[in-house]
């Protein structure tokens, strides 16, 4: 039925090391690292090289070793290169500590928080999250000495040129699994490290680099990839460091279905080892992973049903947790198994976590939730199945390497002077995929093939890609190119193929010419064939900033329409490929079904599907409906970050095709979502609604008051309107807290077809901040609501938030006639506190507007002017004559009368000009006037900004300016200067 395959670890081929005692260390240092009395041989081994030196290392050893203990000393190093003796009297400089810790997952990331906040909170060093679960300002950020993250949150950070300043002065890059490069997430990770190794390590050589991995074979590879000297920044350990002996069984299954499990087989499998664990061992941890939620419970129930092992304490039925479980999960409990599964709340979590380290609980069945960053004292580890669903590819798919690696390392963390075992159950065609990975014969390989195009296009966007030939040196730093190189080259050293040289080459400029083109044809980005040059467009910018991959953003752009309503908009972003791994489970019908009478926007889309789960949690997560349901309320907050990504996207789509409808549509979702709320601008009431009796709201709301108006309103006055004193104070206590905001308005007509828009706002922010405002974000839009068409919108941010503060704008508008629209929208939408937004209608109608005359200039009735007339008495005349013919054969009425214009000094001039030599010409003859007056001039001349101003100064040296020896300088950024001191006496020369 199975077969078994059992990958002994005795203790006597293990290598005996001294274990350190931390007493020679000084007291500041043992302070920091409480929880330890010696170090193990692994650690003391490696401390001298950790905090005795800056060289970057690469250090590879099983899982359970003590590798977290280097991330400390690590840190202490950076900690004793900022004591400066001399300077601070032996104290700390914290603004000198900066270090950046990755981890692939958020549980690790915890894990490491929780360790380094214990060891330097004496220290006074600031400790910061960035996760999806953190939130972070960028003061916070930047006060911030140590900063955890996974690769996803700190590449975002990345890309902010704010944010990019506080990276650049980090001392350590702490790369904790650096070997979940393999996994599919990985390929974020290794575009990241292309930046830091690359760009940081090229500006700022003490930047230093500590990777910690598992046991992997092409550990030469990552050392590469990571600029480490291998002779003394590479160290290798295998499974002999580990002090407590780990047996690993790998079970083969022979299944019917060549790509799924018997259950029944899996199930008696599963309960042999169990009972034969629980009869060998005195109190043994047992640790289950299944694949699923519903596994956890079915597994649960079968093992409390088969085996006559029940334990009852007292203290598991005392715990107020028993009290508020589901009665299922009592039973389970009472009889000594516990669950863990993402779908449980976090008291509940913990509760599991704590019973199974105490002697309350010996068996633990439990998803993936386990393997990273949670270390429990657990003697054997039990692997039921390696198969999971993938959503994405729509069959079932071996779980991850690095997942397994964690799950096995589970066991055999805490010395327990016990056989530790753990065991993988899989198909029996599985075996020796297993047993390579047991023994560390499956060498990591990059996975930044799938997602190239995506990483090009975030390379492009900030200009680290600005040519083929820059693809092409980006590509040869990662570690792709690393791993074909070897692979070529194995193949040439053994004969299999006979591949020419350049095929490696060739390969390369295949990939990047590929993934070019895929973006091209996506509007992403633009290439220049005459000179080869790469730039992004505007939706290239847009999908490379919020780290969205480019066929997701053709799948939004290719729906969206110009014409779709609110629930339409909610159907299309439910409907994207962001959501297929969030199907609907069985128990989860029941409470969907409950949302749907609940939300809003009527669901048109089958209650069975993606779409329809995806779309019902977003509205109830906007409602603020209850959710009864763990799973669902867990998935909510997944699937609402994802929306309001989402939804901000479609918004600055709308935004640059100047939508005006469908821009206040996916605005308003946006806020909506972000603020939990539908905020109207009259529905205000809805921001109280808990706080504010509902019969004083609804007495408020027949009189239609606006909020300004409310919050401008006397005592006395709003006892006559609701004729209730202990009413008044009920309305105006919350609304006494809200910023105040004030807006007028005045128009100007300029032109027949243009008009000037002057804009007065006025902020009162309270003593008392009702809604801890630290940022207050302003969009102002001017609608044509007929012809749906955006004609100004604009974006400021206060920051400074003072008591009472005026801002002024002056903004011009053009008036179109065909159609003529009768009146324009002025909307002043607010990020933060949206009860604020404020409609306001331009009447066009009531505007006298200028008469509609010819602006252009009438031509003088002047004869042609010889040049030479201007150059009498001057040396070298004939000269410049020639020059002037040279570039212009005659000088028409215009230039002409320009020329007679510009001998006048001090006189402002506006002239119009269309073709670009005229303005050429009258650049240089602008200057040479000047000249001609003969006395000490300084000119300055305006770049547009189109055009390099390296450019512009070679074509005035080449022109009549530099014949005559007038000096140029760059001046500021947009300026040239011109200087000239004339000298008594002096003659000119040609």
């Amino acid at each position: 039925k199975f077969n078994e395959i059992i990958i002994s670890n005795l203790l006597h081929n293990k290598i005996k090391w001294k274990n350190l005692k931390i007493s020679f260390l000084p007291g500041w240092v043992v302070s920091s690292i409480k929880s330890y009395t010696t170090f193990n041989g692994f650690q003391t081994r490696l401390f001298p090289f950790v905090i005795s030196s800056d060289s970057n290392l690469l250090i590879g050893s099983p899982t359970g070793s003590g590798k977290s203990l280097l991330i400390i000393f690590s840190i202490l190093r950076v900690v004793i290169n900022s004591v400066k003796l001399k300077f601070f009297h032996g104290k700390i400089d914290t603004d000198f500590v900066k270090i950046l810790c990755i981890a692939p997952m958020k549980a690790l990331v915890k894990e490491i928080i929780k360790n380094i906040e214990n060891s330097f909170i004496q220290f006074g060093l600031i400790v910061s999250e960035i996760t999806g679960d953190s939130s972070i300002s960028l003061h916070e950020l930047s006060s911030s000495n140590i900063i955890i993250g996974t690769p996803e949150k700190i590449k975002m950070f990345l890309q902010s040129r704010t944010e990019k300043k506080i990276f650049q002065s980090i001392k350590l890059v702490v790369l904790d699994e650096i070997h979940f490069i393999r996994e599919e997430r990985g390929a974020i990770l290794e575009s990241l490290l292309v930046y830091f190794t690359k760009n940081f390590a090229n500006s700022r050589k003490n930047i230093r680099v500590l990777a910690l991995s598992a046991t992997i074979p092409n550990f030469f590879d990552i050392a590469k990839f990571l600029n480490i000297n291998i002779s003394n920044g590479l160290f290798y350990f295998g499974s002999f460091i580990k002090e407590n002996d780990l047996n690993q069984i790998i079970i083969g299954v022979k299944s019917k279905k060549s790509n799924l499990y018997d259950k029944k087989m899996l199930n008696s499998i599963l309960l042999e080892k169990v009972v034969k664990l629980l009869d060998s061992f005195d109190n043994p941890k047992i640790i289950i992973f299944v694949q699923s939620r519903k596994d956890t419970y079915k597994t649960g129930f079968f093992l409390k049903e088969e085996i006559k092992h029940k334990k009852d304490t007292g203290s598991t039925r005392k715990d107020k947790f028993l009290k508020n479980a589901k009665f299922s999960l009592v039973k389970l409990l009472k009889a000594g198994i516990g669950i863990h599964h993402s779908g449980l709340s976090k008291n509940e979590k913990e509760f599991m976590e704590k019973s199974f380290k105490s002697e309350n609980l010996d068996i633990l069945i439990s998803t993936s939730t386990l393997a990273w960053g949670v270390n429990l004292k657990a003697t054997h580890v039990i692997i039921k199945g390696t198969k999971i669903y993938s959503a994405k590819k729509a069959s079932w798919v071996e779980i991850a390497s690095s997942n397994i690696v964690q799950m096995l390392g589970r066991a055999g963390r805490f010395y327990s002077g016990k056989n530790d075992t753990s065991f993988i159950i899989t198909l029996s065609k599985n075996i020796k995929r297993y047993l390579r990975l047991i023994r560390n014969q499956n060498p990591i390989e990059s996975t930044l093939l799938i997602g190239l195009p995506d990483f090009l296009n975030a390379e492009i966007t900030f200009q680290r890609i600005i040519d083929f030939s820059s693809a092409k040196n980006w590509f040869t730093e990662t570690f792709l190119w690393i791993r074909i190189q070897r692979l070529l080259f194995k193949k040439r050293e053994n004969n299999i193929e006979s591949l020419p040289r350049e095929f490696g080459t060739t390969l390369r400029s295949f990939f990047i010419s590929q993934a070019l083109n895929e973006l091209s044809s996506s509007g992403l980005i633009k290439i220049e064939m005459k000179n080869h040059s790469i730039s992004s467009t505007v939706y290239g910018n847009i999908s490379a900033f919020y780290l969205i991959t480019y066929q997701t953003f053709l799948e939004m752009i290719s729906k969206l329409t110009s014409n779709k309503t609110l629930c339409e908009l909610l159907n299309l972003i439910s409907c994207l490929s962001e959501f297929l791994s969030y199907y609907p489970r069985k128990n989860e019908y029941y409470e969907l079904f409950r949302l749907s009478q609940l939300v809003s926007i009527p669901v048109k889309q089958s209650w069975k599907t993606v779409e329809f789960k995806v779309n019902i949690l977003i509205q109830s997560y906007i409602d603020n409906v209850r959710l009864r349901n763990n799973s669902l309320l867990i998935d909510c907050v997944y699937i609402c970050k994802i929306a309001l990504k989402i939804s901000r996207i479609l918004f600055e789509i709308c935004l640059i095709k100047k939508w005006s409808n469908m821009t206040q549509i996916c605005f308003d979702l946006y806020s909506a979502i972000k603020n939990r709320g539908w905020f109207y601008q009259n529905n205000f009431w809805t921001a109280f609604k808990g706080t504010i009796s509902k019969k004083y709201s609804d007495q408020m709301r027949k009189r239609d008051f606006s909020l300004p108006t409310i919050q401008s309103l006397k005592n006395s006055e709003m006892v006559q309107i609701i004729n209730s004193k202990i009413g008044v104070i009920n309305i105006l206590g919350p609304f006494s807290l809200l910023p105040f905001f004030e807006m007028g308005f005045s128009i100007q007509p300029i032109t027949r077809f243009t008009i000037k828009i002057f804009l007065n706002m006025i902020f009162f922010i309270p003593d008392f901040n009702y809604l801890e405002i630290k940022h207050i974000g302003i969009w102002i839009f001017i609608d044509d609501h007929i012809c749906d068409t955006i004609l100004y919108a604009k974006y400021f941010g206060l920051k400074d938030l003072v008591k009472k503060k005026e801002y002024n704008f002056s903004i011009l508008i053009p008036i179109f006639e065909n159609p003529a629209s009768p009146y324009y929208i002025l909307r002043i939408k607010f990020d933060t506190i949206p009860i604020l937004n404020t409609e306001y209608i331009i009447n066009l109608s009531d505007i006298s507007y200028p008469l509609n005359c010819p602006i252009e200039c009438l031509a003088a009735k002047l004869t042609l002017t010889p040049i030479a007339r201007l150059l009498i008495g001057f040396q070298g005349a004939n000269s410049i004559k020639e020059y002037s013919f040279s570039h212009m054969k005659t000088l028409n009425i215009f230039f002409s009368e320009n020329m007679h214009i510009n001998l006048k000094g001090g006189q402002h001039k506006v002239i119009g000009l269309f073709k670009e030599k005229e303005k050429s010409f009258f650049h240089e003859f602008s200057i040479f006037c000047n000249f001609l007056m003969k006395r000490n001039f300084q000119i300055l001349f305006s770049n547009t900004g189109t055009e390099s101003l390296f450019l512009k100064v070679l074509e005035f040296k080449r022109s009549l300016n530099g014949i005559l020896g007038v000096p140029i300088e760059i001046f500021c950024q947009n300026f040239l200067k011109f200087n000239y001191f004339f000298k008594p006496n002096q003659r000119i020369y040609l």
